[in-house]
C-alpha cells in the first residue's frame, strides 16, 4: 500500500441489487444518482465482490465514477480480481486498461480516503508498472507527477521495471524519471535510450541521462562530445565538459578555428591571449573530439603547453572513437611524454573497433600486442630471479 493511504474496509458482497449494476453497466450516471439520493450504498459489492468504483474504473465508465466521487463516503481503495488473480484496487484497474480520465479522476479526489497509487495488495506490480507494462504511458506519466507532488519517490523496484519498457516505447520524459531512481543501472538499455535520443537530436534528453553515474558513463560523454563539436553545437559542448570530473573549459574562438584548419587564426589567438590550464584542456579535448589535421595537432601540444595525463587519456579515447590518427599518432611517437595502462588502451581499441576506423584498430592492436609481450618478458625475468 503506498505512503499514508487509507486502508479501506472489505466491500460488503452482494449487497448491490442487481438493477443498480445493470444501471452502471449502461454507463446511466443520472440512475447512479438516484440509487445514491435513495440511501444506496455507495460501496455496496455484487455477489462477485465487485464495487460500482471498481467497475467504472474497470471499464472506463468516467460519468458513472464522477458520480460516485461526489459521496463522501466512498472507499477508494478496496481490493479487487483482476484476469483470476491478484487483489487491486480501482485506480490500479483504471491503469491497467489505459482509461486516463478514470485514473486522473481517481487521483484528483479531495475525498478525506487518500488514494492508494501503489494499488496492488501484494504489490508484485504497482499501478505505475502495469501502466508500463500495457503500454498506457500517459497514466504512467499522470502517476509519476502525481506521485513527486504528493513526494512519494519512485521505488528502485518501480524505476527498474519502469526504465527498459520507457526506452523500447521512447518515452523519453518518463525513461529519465524512472532512471533517476534505478537501484542498478543497465548499461545496454542506457545506450540504447541514449541512440535513440540522438537519432532525433534530443540533446535535453541526453544531457538529462548523463547526469547519472553509469557504467560506460564517461565514454558516453565523450562521443557525444564529438557530436556536438563536429556540428558545432557549443551550448552542448559547454554542458558536457561541465560534467567531467575535473574543471575544463574552452575559448570557442580557437576552437572554431582549429576545426576549421585555419593555421593563421589559431597562430593569433595563441599570440594574444594567455589561456589558463582549464581552458587549454578544453581546447584540446573538443579539437580531438572534432578532428582537425596534422599540423595544427602538433601546433597544440606544442605550443599550448603540457597537459595532464587524464586530459590525454580522452584524446586517446577521443581519437580512437573518431578514427582521428594525426592526435594517436603524436601520442605514440618516441619523444611522446605520456604512458598509458593497459585498460586505456584497450578501451580506446574497442572504441575504434566498434566505429569501424580500420588503421586505428589496426595501430591500437599493434601497441596493445607491443604491451602484452613486454609485461610477459618483464615476468619471465623476474621469475629467472625469484628462482637463481
Amino acid at each position: 500500500m503506498g505512503q499514508n493511504a487509507c486502508k479501506c474496509p472489505e466491500p460488503k458482497v452482494n449487497a448491490l441489487p442487481q438493477n443498480v449494476w445493470e444501471i452502471a453497466e449502461r454507463g446511466d450516471a443520472r440512475g447512479v444518482r438516484d440509487y445514491l439520493s435513495l440511501g444506496g450504498d455507495v460501496n455496496a459489492a455484487n455477489a462477485k465482490g465487485e464495487t460500482l468504483l471498481a467497475y467504472a474504473a474497470r471499464n472506463g465508465k468516467y460519468n458513472v465514477l464522477m458520480e460516485l466521487l461526489k459521496s463522501s463516503y466512498l472507499h477508494l481503495n478496496t481490493y479487487h480480481e483482476y484476469n483470476g488473480a491478484g487483489a487491486y484496487t480501482p485506480l490500479w484497474l483504471a491503469a491497467a486498461n489505459g482509461h486516463y480520465q478514470c485514473a486522473s479522476a481517481l487521483m484528483m479526489s479531495n475525498l478525506s480516503c487518500r488514494i492508494d497509487t501503489i494499488g496492488s495488495k501484494d504489490n508484485d506490480l504497482s499501478a505505475i508498472m502495469i501502466a508500463a507494462e500495457k503500454g498506457n504511458w500517459n497514466i504512467a506519466k499522470r502517476l509519476i507527477v502525481f506521485r513527486k507532488d504528493s513526494r512519494e519517490n519512485l521505488s528502485p523496484e518501480e524505476a527498474n521495471y519502469i526504465f527498459p519498457l520507457a526506452v523500447q516505447g521512447m518515452q523519453w520524459d518518463i525513461g529519465v524519471r524512472s532512471l533517476n531512481y534505478c537501484s542498478h543501472y543497465d548499461s545496454d538499455s542506457i545506450e540504447q535510450f541514449l541512440n535513440k535520443a540522438v537519432e532525433r537530436d534530443y540533446w535535453e534528453v541526453i544531457l538529462e541521462v548523463l547526469k547519472v553515474k553509469f557504467r560506460g558513463r564517461t565514454m558516453s560523454i565523450l562521443r557525444f562530445l564529438s557530436k556536438s563539436a563536429r556540428e558545432l553545437e557549443w551550448k552542448v559542448v559547454a554542458k558536457l565538459l561541465e560534467m567531467m570530473p575535473e574543471e575544463v573549459t574552452f575559448d570557442k574562438d580557437l576552437v572554431e578555428a582549429a576545426l576549421k584548419f585555419n593555421t593563421d587564426k589559431i597562430s593569433q589567438l595563441v599570440r594574444e591571449n594567455e589561456y589558463d590550464a582549464a581552458t587549454m584542456n578544453g581546447n584540446l579535448l573538443i579539437v580531438a573530439a572534432g578532428g582537425t589535421n596534422e599540423f595544427i595537432a602538433k601546433f597544440l601540444f606544442n605550443n599550448i603547453g603540457h597537459y595532464p595525463q587524464w586530459v590525454v587519456n580522452h584524446v586517446l579515447s577521443l581519437s580512437a572513437l573518431n578514427g582521428h590518427l594525426e592526435f594517436l599518432q603524436l601520442l605514440f611517437q618516441k619523444n611522446s611524454d605520456y604512458i598509458f595502462t593497459y585498460s586505456a588502451l584497450s578501451v580506446a581499441q574497442k572504441a575504434a573497433s566498434q566505429g569501424g576506423h580500420v588503421n586505428a584498430d589496426r595501430l591500437l592492436s599493434k601497441i596493445l600486442d607491443e604491451e602484452t609481450q613486454a609485461f610477459a618478458n618483464n615476468y619471465l625475468k623476474v621469475k629467472e630471479r625469484v628462482y637463481s
